[in-house]
């Protein structure tokens, strides 16, 4: 939502981020920076996106201008586009990788991947480590579903396109022993920051599977990184 808000201030466009009242609503993290922005920011105390959705039309329809609305995490054709071409220069590196792992907390991310593997890289296989509980197989084939029909191929995406692997943990936004330990690892070893929210719980699903013997000392397996850093600064987590 914060990057959207920001996207939207470069294009002159007047963001309204209409938000469940769960998890960081005091002004850290994203909220300093959309505060910074001057953005409108809504809460509303429901855990459904459905209310999220009617409530986004009534804002919309009240303030009389054209609008436009962005679902969560932009996870649609549109949204999941991006992730199309993101594969597509990967593919153009000319490099060769037999997994490719990513955070799902909405399933754009996951269905833009995949379905830019299937077109792009037709080798390699996409898991979606899962950040939240929500029925992914469900979720990601439709928008792999509605983003291939959007450009227009001969070929309809199934469930069997899909592989995730549940590393919610204690639930969404919440942080788990696991994702503070990958958090921590990474850090130390790398310089790279993880969240506690998404990239941190993914990155200890690909260390899970690294464990579990899934990948072959031979593969190549590429982690994508997909931001999130803010989350480190708003959520209380335990590192150690």
């Amino acid at each position: 939502a914060m990057l959207t808000a920001a996207c939207a201030k470069k294009l002159g466009m007047t963001p309204i981020l209409i938000l469940k009242k769960r998890g960081v609503t005091e002004r850290k993290g994203n909220q300093l920076l959309e505060y910074l922005m001057d953005t409108d920011v809504r809460f509303m105390d429901t855990d459904s996106y459905d209310d999220i959705y009617t409530e986004m039309d009534r804002v919309g329809q009240a303030s009389g201008k054209k609008y436009y609305k962005i679902p969560c995490g932009g996870s649609n054709a549109i949204g999941a586009l991006g992730y199309v071409n993101c594969m597509q220069e990967i593919a153009d590196t000319g490099m060769h990788f037999d997994y490719v792992c990513c955070a799902e907390g909405s399933g754009g991310t996951h269905a833009g991947v995949a379905l830019g593997a299937k077109l792009f890289m037709p080798d390699t296989q996409v898991v979606g480590l899962m950040v939240d509980s929500d029925p992914f197989d469900v979720i990601t084939t439709r928008i792999m579903q509605e983003t291939a029909k959007m450009l227009e191929l001969d070929f309809v995406p199934t469930v069997e396109d899909v592989h995730l692997v549940n590393m919610c943990g204690p639930g969404y936004a919440i942080p788990s022993p696991e994702g503070n330990a990958a958090i921590r690892m990474m850090a130390e070893n790398e310089g790279l920051f993880l969240d506690p929210v998404y990239t941190g719980k993914a990155f200890a699903g690909l260390v899970k599977l690294a464990r579990e013997g899934k990948f072959k000392p031979t593969d190549n397996v590429l982690y994508l990184y997909s931001g999130g850093a803010g989350g480190l600064f708003a959520i209380d987590i335990d590192l150690g």
